[in-house]
């Protein structure tokens, strides 16, 4: 059975950029009935979905779970969601260049602003940004791009499963120093290469992701994933870290790191 959402009121984070829009998606459609002639020039795409599942929706399509009749307005523009949740608006991609963004949530049973640090911006920006009502009752809320690459969380981690990397010999591992980069990577068993993989602070801020990936020809046949950051600026980013990584069928396996300069195995 489906919990009710609550009443919420996150707090506000500084410095938000706060701009007019140009266009709202069509009050409740979810953009479903926008036609393309419609968009406004220079537009910035936003479009997601609002859901009650702990773990993001991550692309717009019908879910189970979907939080129908809530408008979500940021940079002004808004849209209703529709019937599976689902929302389309556009802001002024010339005015907003990208950056901080907050959120409203207003409907049955919700009312509330989230903050996310990242929203793509300029003429054609598409951002993905899914929300998703935590068992607290709190509104978590992710953003990425057209892509699938995260640029920020806000809320718990949406994780399954939240482990260590001390499993043994051709297991995970944790290293701080790549010979090859010189910044941390991740080695995890083959079946690691399908899921995506990023990095949490304790503050759930993304703070890394992977500039390189490769699977299954040394080291136990292990996934690869180097990082762009050295374990020495993610000593500063706030740990311990949540390493996670989000498999295609929502699954989503977490693994902590408690100081980034060691290595655990």
């Amino acid at each position: 059975m489906r919990r009710r959402a609550l009443v919420i009121n996150v707090s506000l984070l500084a410095g938000v950029i706060l701009i007019g829009g140009i266009s709202c998606g069509g009050g409740g459609g979810g953009g479903s009935d926008d036609d393309a002639s419609e968009i406004p020039a220079n537009a910035a795409t936003i479009q997601g979905n609002l859901s009650f599942s702990a773990q993001p929706a991550r692309v717009l399509a019908a879910v189970e779970g979907g939080i129908a009749g809530v408008q979500i307005s940021a940079l002004g523009g808004s849209d209703v969601t529709d019937e599976n949740g689902n929302f389309i608006f556009y802001v002024d991609g010339t005015l907003f260049p990208g950056g901080p963004a907050e959120f409203s949530l207003s409907g049955p049973g919700i009312e509330g602003s989230v903050v996310l640090n990242q929203i793509l911006g300029g003429p054609g920006a598409v951002t993905n940004v899914n929300f998703f009502l935590e068992d607290s009752g709190q509104i978590g809320a992710e953003a990425s791009d057209a892509a699938g690459n995260i640029l920020s969380s806000v809320g718990r981690v949406a994780c399954d499963v939240t482990d260590d990397f001390l499993d043994g010999p051709d297991g995970a591992l944790w290293k701080p120093h790549s010979e090859a980069t010189g910044t941390a990577v991740v080695l995890m068993p083959a079946q690691y290469q399908e899921a995506e993989i990023d990095v949490l602070n304790s503050r759930n801020e993304v703070v890394a992701g992977p500039i390189m990936r490769n699977c299954c020809s040394h080291n136990g046949g292990r996934e690869h994933a180097w990082l762009d950051k050295t374990a020495e600026s993610l000593a500063a980013a706030g740990p311990p870290l949540t390493v996670r990584f989000m498999f295609p069928n929502g699954f989503t396996d977490c693994r902590v790191v408690p100081d980034p300069t060691q290595r655990y195995d």
